[in-house]
């Protein structure tokens, strides 16, 4: 059947859809088909289109799914992409959702509202994996064992609630904006400045400890 969604009883396959794939061609007989080559196999046209769709009824419908597998002997199968402007991956159902668009420059990744982005380092759970993951309750970036660098010669920016709370590091220096700011050590605190430190505060400054030290 040809890439064309079946439309019902009465939609038949046209002449475009009686020619079989692979050797020879042949009509198409709703049977598999397999085809070996012992060597390398190319198909070359200006659009290429693979699908994979449930069959005709009164057939019970299965998954529909496309493979693509390199497996070497272990080692060294590779697969590879490539689009000169881009390569656009999508998930989810069509409306809204194009799987092509060309507007792609680069790699993108679009799943449905309802899908998920995850990536994965590590075969079995525990300290040593690590995973990224883009849900619709949030954004989880677990580091496992091992540490979380993220670096700028410019600047970084933390910002919540379009910017009501921000934490901003630059060259300049470190500066935290938000309605309240609480710091808690459950050993000791200090703040240190090489030529100057300031407290300001509008109304009060309380200072308790045990024992207080200004001098």
């Amino acid at each position: 059947m040809s890439a064309a969604a079946w439309n019902g009883p009465d939609a038949l396959p046209g002449p475009a859809d009686s020619a079989g794939g692979g050797s020879g061609g042949g009509p198409l007989d709703g049977q598999d088909h397999s085809e070996s080559v012992n060597g390398n196999w190319d198909v070359s046209a200006n659009k290429v289109t693979l699908c994979a769709q449930p069959g005709m009824p009164p057939a019970i419908p299965e998954d529909s799914v496309i493979d693509v597998l390199a497996t070497g002997m272990g080692v060294g199968g590779r697969v590879n992409i490539r689009g000169s402007q881009g390569v656009r991956v999508t998930a989810g159902p069509p409306v809204g959702l194009p799987a092509d668009s060309r507007m792609t420059k680069g790699v993108e990744v679009a799943v449905s509202d309802l899908g998920t982005i995850s990536l994965a380092r590590g075969v079995l759970p525990g300290p040593a994996q690590q995973t990224v993951d883009i849900t619709p309750a949030g954004i989880r970036i677990d580091a496992g064992a091992m540490p979380v660098m993220i670096s700028s010669l410019s600047a970084i920016t933390l910002s919540v609630a379009d910017g009501v709370a921000e934490l901003r590091i630059s060259p300049e220096g470190v500066t935290i904006h938000a309605l309240s700011i609480t710091l808690s050590a459950q050993l000791a605190a200090s703040i240190q400045g090489l030529t100057s430190t300031s407290i300001t505060s509008a109304a009060n400054v309380k200072i308790t400890a045990p024992l207080t030290m200004i001098g």
